[in-house]
């Protein structure tokens, strides 16, 4: 039966507009955001060849390509999950649903993926996009597909919060403002990692974006693949809890919060006992061999203080470096502190300072091979130097013609949203026609 009303859901977004003109909107934007990330990477192209350890065509154009893709689909979800429910109790068929021979699960999970398919359409779209850079060039096809995996359970996230908000409330428009509201919330709460100079450890984990960011850097974490399958489940079983009747929900709070109990047990143990898989071609996000060597070798605790102002992205990017050498050696402390909240003059060359056994050293700026040659200098008390390769991007060439890219401009921006335009209106022609 879920599969019957999935089915008609997911039938239903395609018999009206909407759907196909945000399909064609999207295709726009995001053809443009493509476009445009293009043209950069054949600017920066000749300056980046000469850069040991420079990001590559992935780097570049795919992951803020799909960055802001999860933008847009966080606007986009609220218009296509607020009538999920909401139009059911208006026009007064909620209760012939009920009362039909099959369970409000059924219903729930019927409604969720058949919104979901439709989102799950709009992502195939956007990932469908970058694949002609294989034109001219190679992809780090692991990377990429960290991506679209990052962005479909984003959008699955999404649409289970959604399907809640349409559940509990009576208006369509609520129920999209609320949707967006509570995700808007949640994305934001990564902003915490650039403003406070000690993040809120469980703020961190809430936030929707660091999960997602942290998938598209082609890391694959149980930690964050745990975050999303408890947070849609979450939602949904609170959606089919709301659903009952009074009494009935009454009757079923006990089972509810046992179960709520158990996924968040389990986040509990996602966080705790973590796997991962570095997806990235040149598996940028692992440590080297010597650098894990160095890390055992290192008995007492190693404290890192950076100086940095807050909002500056740049903390992000060391608290991420940072996190990989704490999960091989758990006594590593990170603490962010702003000079201007303690009026220090900080030099160029002492922005981050790494501690350890009494010893310290200063760094301009972070990276493995910075970070361990200053922990090796302070482990070994001596300055020899520690081997550290370089990870070079196997995508940092492209070769794209004038001719090329202008097929391209004509096929994403104008041929491709016309078709799904055009379609859109033939079928609602037909509709009106019955």
């Amino acid at each position: 039966m879920i599969t019957t009303i999935a089915s008609h859901e997911f039938k239903s977004h395609f018999k009206s507009p909407m759907a196909w003109t945000l399909l064609a909107v999207l295709q726009i934007i995001i053809a443009y955001i493509f476009l445009t990330q293009v043209e950069t990477f054949i600017l920066m192209q000749a300056k980046l060849e000469n850069i040991q350890g420079a990001p590559g065509l992935t780097d570049i154009i795919i992951t803020p390509l799909f960055s802001n893709a999860g933008i847009i689909l966080l606007l986009v979800t609220p218009l296509l999950t607020m009538r999920v429910i909401c139009e059911e109790r208006r026009n007064k068929t909620l209760n012939l649903l009920l009362s039909a021979p099959i369970s409000n699960t059924e219903i729930i999970l019927g409604k969720f993926i058949g919104t979901l398919g439709l989102l799950w359409v709009m992502v195939l779209l956007i990932a469908l996009i970058p694949l002609a850079l294989l034109l001219g060039g190679d992809l780090d096809l692991g990377k990429y597909f960290a991506n679209v995996l990052g962005l479909s359970l984003l959008v699955a996230a999404f649409t289970a919060t959604g399907v809640f908000m349409s559940t509990i409330v009576n208006h369509p428009t609520v129920a999209a403002m609320g949707t967006f509201g509570s995700l808007l919330i949640l994305w934001l709460f990564n902003i915490s990692k650039t403003i406070s100079d000690q993040p809120n450890q469980l703020i961190e984990y809430l936030s929707l974006l660091n999960h997602f960011q942290n998938i598209q850097s082609g890391l694959i974490d149980t930690n964050d693949l745990g975050y999303f399958v408890v947070f849609i489940s979450l939602f949904i079983v609170l959606s089919i809890r709301y659903l009952s009747d009074q009494q009935l929900r009454l009757k079923k709070t006990l089972l509810t919060i046992i179960m709520v109990t158990v996924l968040a047990n389990m986040a509990w143990l996602s966080n705790i006992y973590t796997y991962q898989i570095d997806a990235t071609y040149n598996a940028s996000n692992t440590l080297s061999v010597n650098t894990q060597k160095l890390l055992d070798a290192l008995p007492d605790p190693v404290t890192i203080t950076t100086y940095i102002e807050k909002g500056q992205s740049i903390r992000s990017q060391i608290a991420q470096l940072v996190d990989r050498y704490q999960h091989q050696k758990k006594n590593i402390t990170l603490t962010f502190i702003d000079p201007k909240d303690k009026d220090l003059k900080i030099t160029p060359d002492s922005i981050v300072t790494v501690e350890y056994q009494g010893r310290h050293e200063n760094l301009a700026y972070v990276d493995e091979a910075m970070l361990s040659q200053a922990l090796f200098k302070l482990g070994n008390n001596q300055a020899n130097k520690i081997d550290i390769p370089i990870k070079n991007a196997q995508d940092k060439f492209l070769q794209l013609t004038e001719t090329q890219i202008t097929l391209l401009n004509y096929l994403y921006l104008l041929c491709l949203p016309f078709i799904l335009l055009l379609t859109g209106i033939i079928i609602w022609q037909k509709r009106k026609s019955k």
